[in-house]
């Protein structure tokens, strides 16, 4: 499955940017807002609210895996729309797949972001400091669907030591709370390195294989495990 370490790697001018859009998704975990609000609006004011506490936040996570995983699991995953991101992930293979498969790689989705946002918010603590004491936080609506509830948000940190980092928002209004399902920058968009390593291996090795391995590959599964045999499910 995906590393994360080589999917950073592999965005190239973007990693920077998708690490401070995990933080932003921490940030987002208090925004319940009224359905009638713009989005973007909702977005800034959020933003620009929590930056303050920024600071305090990497002061106590600082070389402290276990709490930063801990932060991610209470504050950032459960404002991500999984349910889309897992459809999105399997493709058509999801019509397929039994209502345990369908939990289980959910499941393991969940902590493979997991692992990339906690490395993210690692590997880019000192530009996430940095952003705390000086960045001023700019979005744009560039899409709002009001009948399906989507919306379309740009995010522009400005800060002086480290110019500008900017990323897409995708994001669907679930129960007055906007949930992201897609973050992009630089026209890189996180979940299709993951589709794409993922589909490759479904064409080869079958839905049942694919999720087995990636439970081994973020600890659900005992790497021992011996793996079943290839089924059948092409598409």
């Amino acid at each position: 499955m995906t590393n994360p370490d080589l999917l950073l790697a592999a965005v190239g001018r973007a990693p920077m940017a998708m690490a401070v859009a995990f933080m932003m998704l921490s940030l987002l975990a208090s925004a319940q807002t009224n359905p009638a609000n713009r989005p973007d609006a909702a977005v800034r004011s959020i933003i620009s609210g929590v930056l303050g506490e920024l600071q305090r936040w990497l002061d106590t996570l600082r070389g402290d895996a276990a709490l930063t995983r801990q932060l991610i699991e209470r504050a950032t995953l459960p404002h991500l729309d999984l349910n889309h991101m897992t459809r999105y992930v399997l493709g058509s293979y999801w019509q397929n797949a039994t209502p345990a498969q369908y939990a289980r790689c959910r499941c393991a989705l969940r902590a493979h972001l997991l692992q990339i946002c906690s490395q993210s918010m690692e590997k880019y603590a000192v530009t996430l400091d940095q952003l705390a004491h000086s960045a001023r936080v700019y979005t744009w609506l560039l899409r709002h669907d009001t009948d399906r509830r989507t919306a379309t948000v740009r995010v522009l940190l400005m800060a002086p030591r480290l110019g500008w980092i900017h990323f897409e928002l995708q994001l669907y209004n679930q129960d007055a709370s906007w949930k992201v399902y897609e973050i992009t920058s630089s026209g890189i968009n996180l979940l299709v390195g993951i589709r794409s390593d993922i589909q490759a291996q479904l064409r080869r090795d079958g839905l049942e294989a694919v999720i087995r391995r990636l439970e081994r590959r973020t600890g659900l599964l005992p790497a021992s495990h011996s793996p079943p045999a290839r089924d059948s499910q092409r598409r």
